[in-house]
């Protein structure tokens, strides 16, 4: 295991790898080491503040240079970022009382607005440091030495996505993140001719891995959004895309809807799904279908996804038309857990367990994960206390998750504990692979069963377009049903006045499916489901 954390700073001031972002239609790219001199008088300026290691700061922002400039300055000085989602909605004022943040950094402007002291703008704040003088900030600068941290100390407080309730702040302990980097990299060797794609939000650990990854590993990376993603891709020509599988079922349906112009590349993409298909999914072509390689760039040599369930018909047909897609498992509570690669590729499984970690099961099947390196043993800020026996002994975590392994160590997932269907006829059902077997026909988006404690499962779907019509739905749901068992089988089905969304609050910040908001929204359509 590397020591990254602790080497980030050091090796910033030298790195020749490039950053680049993309916003707004252009880019502008430099190399990371020109970010050090900035990193330092930032530094200089939280220690002129009275900031301390153990501090707390947020950020509440979209991805820009300036959001990882703070980042990289708490992690030079010891203090612990707090990174809120940008797509919920705060009270800044409550936000650093409950938080006993001593800055905010935002963006946004209606939290800008607000009187508030101790809120920075971020993209103004490197102004403020202006007025220090120079020649007080170049004898400091001489002086300068980063904040080395234990390995058991928390360097930043992550969130959970908020699927349910209140998201839980969790502290990252620093020996956990050096452990799933370090792993990350001996699984894909990550070379300096590569540039890896962040446009998830940074305020999710994972995606700042990359940028620490750059730092230690000296790649390259490409800073985006997630409303830019799709046309940056195409000009940033980035080697490694790492996105939730929504993003990739975007692009699936893009391309798909492009190919109906040209029949003969429509033929081609089927014949390379279905010859993959057949040949067992084993090999991986080596040259990629063109009109997929010009949505992406042109220069992928693999796709990541994960956070939420991929389908077997996304992973295949990225997989067959040359864009490797490597699904892999974990959670905020283990970090990563098991992952496909180049050299063990499973499609349908999320790969092999990583060499830190163990996979161990109770006795309803529940996966629990036993760590090395746990991220924490327990929640720093939770609302409801009866949730931290996700934390159990011996760093162990009780994910929630119900899966298997299979002889050559690859984890399958088959649903959630919580998300079991329990019939008003005692029999069980996982509905998460109904709901891919459903998500799978192209006619339908989003799909989620409901029937606890009633006599048959129900689904609430979001059409694909606005075009489909109610008979061609119908009509894919009796050709499900003669797949199912018949406890499987869907009797009926609503669909939805509206797409499923972070902003409507249907999807979580990963874009999964947020099951109770969703039934509460629909109950009453539900319930005359049964009557």
């Amino acid at each position: 295991m590397y020591d990254i954390v602790n080497q980030i700073i050091f090796r910033l001031q030298n790195c020749e790898s490039d950053i680049t972002v993309f916003q707004f239609g252009r880019k502008t790219h430099c190399q990371l080491r020109e970010l050090y001199p900035r990193v330092v008088r930032a530094a200089l300026y939280f220690n002129k503040l009275g900031l301390r290691p153990g501090d707390r700061v947020g950020i509440l922002a979209k991805n820009s240079i300036e959001w990882i400039v703070i980042d990289l300055t708490c992690l030079a000085t010891g203090v612990i970022n707090a990174a809120f989602d940008i797509n919920a909605a705060y009270d800044p004022a409550q936000l650093i009382d409950e938080y006993q943040l001593r800055l905010l950094f935002t963006d946004v402007d209606r939290y800008l607005q607000v009187p508030v002291t101790d809120v920075y703008n971020l993209h103004t704040f490197e102004h403020e440091i202006d007025r220090f003088s120079l020649a007080q900030e170049n004898n400091l600068n001489a002086h300068f030495k980063p904040y080395q941290f234990r390995g058991d100390e928390v360097s930043t407080l992550k969130f959970t996505s908020g699927s349910t309730g209140k998201p839980k702040g969790l502290g990252a302990r620093v020996n956990s993140i050096n452990d799933s980097i370090s792993h990350v990299q001996d699984l894909f060797n990550h070379s300096s001719s590569e540039a890896l794609f962040v446009f998830l939000p940074l305020s999710l650990l994972q995606q700042r891995y990359w940028i620490y990854s750059a730092i230690y590993f000296q790649h390259n990376v490409i800073i985006t959004n997630y409303e830019f993603a799709l046309l940056a891709l195409k000009l940033t020509q980035p080697s490694v895309v790492m996105g939730v599988p929504g993003f990739f079922d975007l692009i699936m349906a893009s391309l798909s809807q492009q190919l109906k112009q040209n029949t003969a590349l429509e033929n081609e993409c089927r014949e390379r799904i279905l010859h993959y298909q057949n040949s067992g999914r084993k090999a991986l072509p080596l040259q990629c279908f063109k009109p997929l390689a010009d949505i992406l760039g042109g220069n992928i040599r693999y796709l990541w996804t994960g956070s939420a369930p991929a389908s077997l018909a996304m992973l295949d047909f990225f997989n067959a038309l040359g864009a490797p897609l490597f699904e892999g498992y974990g959670m905020n509570e283990t970090c990563i857990v098991a992952k496909n690669c180049f050299h063990a590729h499973r499609p349908g499984s999320a790969g092999q367990v990583i060499g830190s970690k163990q996979i161990l099961f109770d006795a309803n099947q529940q996966i629990l994960v036993k760590s090395r390196h746990p991220i924490n043993d327990r929640y720093a800020h939770c609302a409801d206390p009866n949730e931290q026996f996700v934390f159990q002994d011996d760093g162990i975590v009780a994910t929630g998750d119900v899966g298997y392994l299979d002889d050559d160590g690859f984890l399958y997932i088959s649903g959630r504990i919580k998300e079991v269907i329990c019939l008003a006829n005692g029999k069980n059902i996982y509905p998460r692979s109904i709901e891919e077997k459903l998500t799978q026909i192209s006619c339908i988006k989003h799909a989620v069963v409901f029937g606890s404690g009633r006599p048959y499962l129900v689904a609430v779907i979001v059409a694909a377009h606005e075009n489909v019509t109610e008979q061609a739905i119908q009509t894919c749901f009796d050709n499900l049903n003669t797949s199912l068992y018949n406890d499987e089988k869907l009797r009926k089905y609503i669909i939805a006045d509206t797409e499923f969304s972070r902003e409507n609050g249907l999807l979580t910040s990963q874009y999964k499916v947020k099951r109770q908001d969703i039934y509460r929204r629909y109950a009453t359509q539900i319930e005359r489901l049964y009557n």
